[in-house]
């Protein structure tokens, strides 16, 4: 965790744990889980660490419990076209103003969508790597999100359709949070011992 004025920075990565080790709840500032839309998708809401050749720091990526354990697939459209959704979430103990997220394509015409919410869960803004080309496999796209003020509760990543359902590798997540209060405290306590500093 790095502190700054504006915010924490705060991440999280599925590197360092051995394969298939559940990583919802190590990193400080987030709780990590996988959902879906649908009852049939079978996830148990957790997200593990899983290697892969796609990793884009380290050998592992985010992972769940399904069968094809790092693909990630989050969609809006009918359930026609998504009937097992495993979507990667990621909820902040703090609002955030700012997140990232490595989104790689694991094959031809990949695309996905980062979502940003509220605490009611209203939708905020949203990035999607349309406009990104070529996709191909192994593209990285490094979405990020930048808000004028920290309320995002949380984020939806996962792939979307387009032509057809496109199933994406996540890694290297990152977030801008609030300070905990106490936090806030060290930093005033932080300037007022500089200034007493100057003053002598």
């Amino acid at each position: 965790m790095c502190s700054s004025v504006s915010g924490v920075i705060i991440s999280a990565d599925a590197d360092g744990y051995t394969q298939g080790t559940n990583i919802s709840t190590v990193f400080e500032g987030m709780t990590l889980s996988s959902v879906g839309k649908h009852p049939p998708s079978g996830l148990d809401g957790s997200v593990y660490s899983y290697e892969s050749e796609l990793a884009t720091t380290g050998e592992s990526v985010f992972g769940h419990n399904l069968t094809n354990h790092t693909e990630w697939y989050f969609d809006e459209y009918p359930a026609s076209h998504h009937p097992n959704d495993f979507g990667f979430r990621a909820d902040f103990d703090m609002p955030a103003n700012m997140v990232s997220i490595d989104i790689i394509a694991d094959d031809t015409w990949d695309y996905a969508s980062l979502r940003t919410y509220d605490s009611s869960g209203t939708p905020l803004e949203s990035y999607s790597n349309y406009a990104d080309l070529p996709v191909v496999p192994g593209y990285v796209f490094s979405a990020t999100i930048q808000r004028d003020s920290f309320d995002i509760a949380y984020v939806i990543v996962g792939g979307i359709f387009a032509n057809s359902a496109s199933a994406v590798y996540l890694d290297n997540l990152t977030a801008n949070i609030i300070p905990e209060p106490g936090t806030v405290l060290l930093f005033g306590f932080g300037g007022l011992a500089l200034l007493r500093t100057r003053r002598k």
